[in-house]
């Protein structure tokens, strides 16, 4: 029965790694503190990616910049979605008075303050900081 290449590295042990990755060509994967998955993962698509024009520098500064690009898309999606509750707590502006806007801010911080590592907590946050943006255009 013959070991894929996934593995074969997770049969090797977190510590001998390093000289593993520097085996394959690729020490720069290796990094201390790293969770073992994480660096299996990075090697692995690193291996895939490898053909003769490419070296690993140009294909970890690649996936690097993908990432970049991922998170930023997250942030302007994140940004997008905050930008529409802000609208909708405006279009909806005859149903709050600035006292109702100022009571349920505080209402949801104390939420957050109950709640702070939870999503409830989270939610209650983007809602209260939400509520904060609408009643400065409003009122």
């Amino acid at each position: 029965m013959e070991m894929t290449l996934k593995q074969e590295l997770e049969a090797v042990q977190y510590q001998k790694l390093k000289v593993k990755f520097a085996e394959l060509g690729i020490p720069q994967v290796w990094k201390s503190g790293t969770k073992k998955v994480v660096m299996i993962e990075n090697a692995l698509e690193i291996l895939e990616r490898v053909n003769e024009d490419t070296t690993t520098e140009e294909i970890i500064e690649e996936i690097a910049q993908e990432k970049e690009l991922a998170s930023k898309t997250r942030l302007e999606v994140a940004q997008t979605n905050r930008e529409k509750a802000i609208a909708h707590v405006i279009a909806n502006k005859q149903l709050w008075t600035k006292e109702s806007m100022e009571r349920k801010i505080k209402i949801y911080g104390n939420i957050f303050l109950q709640h702070k590592l939870t999503i409830k907590g989270k939610e209650a946050l983007e809602r209260q900081e939400v509520l904060q943006e609408a009643i400065k255009i409003l009122f």
